[in-house]
């Protein structure tokens, strides 16, 4: 009897080693396959894309952001408006040289003005000596009297006179202030250009916001470029950059980014970004930064460009002898396992 339990034991014992062992194959082979699917993408947390341009350019996998290129310097030209726009010397696209007049006030008004305030200060000079020569007959009636009495009341008068002197003598210097506020605005109706320059912005419309004009200096330019809220931690001041030009592929400059603009921000719903949003629809925040460039040699104000930031990896490099290696490790790993669940 005990040899036939025996039997039944060793029936049983082969199949569920048999089914153990496969399932065992089955899970690492699973488990590979997961750790192949996931592991390169797990090291970095940064979204890239091909750039292609002309249908025959790729810059590869790198991130680009999209810049243009605009003045170093700007002069922004406020219309006061107290005044009213007499003569405009330049349109948009005109290259202005520094002193260059741009636009004038009428003076028409101001110079009437300055006319009537002269003629109040001549009346004011007129009253003033009426007002002396009053004093001085008050003053020769005191002398020729003996009447203490009279005498006050002429000395009352008198220092009425004076105070009337003092009040006309304070209306011809606010009269002369306003008369040479004038002036000047006449010498400055004409107003000019700071600065080498073209005419960027011109507003005739009374009820548009901003400057008046607006002159993009000539000479040194930078670039003006614009990153979203996943990509923005990835770039820092200081950072070299490239700028690749979009019409010629072997054009580019070389930058670093001087500034990064997190305080203004700019929501975008378009998503017209280098990377895939996948089709959410969903607003995307938007920050400028700033590339200064050594040498603008070949460059156009208004020119579009693409920014390459320039990662300096350090000792994060890795040779194809590294890669070989790190796979025959893999390869060694995987067969051992084998082994020792086949033994099992």
């Amino acid at each position: 009897m005990d040899q036939n339990i025996e039997k039944k034991k060793k029936k049983w014992v082969l199949p569920v080693v048999i089914i153990v062992v496969v399932v065992a194959l089955l899970a690492g082979a699973i488990g590979l396959l997961i750790t192949n699917k996931g592991g390169t993408n797990d090291e970095y947390d940064f979204y890239s894309d091909s750039v292609v341009i002309d249908g025959n350019y790729d810059f590869g996998m790198t991130n680009y952001y999209a810049g243009i290129v605009e003045a170093q310097e700007t002069q922004e030209i406020q219309k006061d408006a107290s005044k009213e726009v007499d003569e405009i010397f330049v349109q948009v696209g005109d290259e202005v040289k520094k002193g260059d007049a741009l636009f004038s006030y009428k003076t028409d008004e101001l110079k009437l003005e300055i006319e009537k305030a002269k003629l109040s200060l001549e009346n004011s000079a007129t009253s003033i000596t009426e007002y002396n020569n009053q004093i001085t007959s008050l003053q020769n009636q005191i002398n020729g009297t003996n009447d203490n009495t009279l005498k006050t009341e002429l000395q009352l008068k008198i220092t009425d006179t004076q105070n009337m002197i003092r009040q006309v003598q304070l209306e011809q210097r606010t009269t002369q202030a306003e008369i040479e506020a004038k002036q000047k605005s006449i010498e400055n109706a004409i107003v000019k250009a700071n600065m080498d320059g073209v005419v960027k912005t011109l507003s005739l419309n009374s009820t548009d916001q901003g400057p008046y004009m607006t002159i993009l200096g000539t000479g040194t330019y930078r670039v003006k470029g614009s990153v979203d809220e996943m990509n923005v931690g990835m770039l820092s001041e200081g950072m070299t950059v490239s700028v690749h030009s979009r019409v010629d592929q072997s054009k580019t400059w070389d930058g670093t980014i001087s500034k990064i603009d997190t305080e203004s921000v700019n929501k975008d719903t378009n998503n017209n970004d280098y990377y895939g949003d996948g089709g959410s629809g969903e607003s995307s925040t938007k920050y400028t930064f700033y590339v200064d460039l050594g040498n603008v040699d070949g460059l156009l104000l208004g020119q579009h460009v693409y920014i390459e930031p320039i990662f300096d990896y350090g000792d994060m490099e890795y040779t194809e002898e590294d890669v070989v290696v790190e796979d025959d490790a893999m390869v060694e790993e995987s067969e051992s396992t084998e082994e020792e669940t086949t033994e099992e």
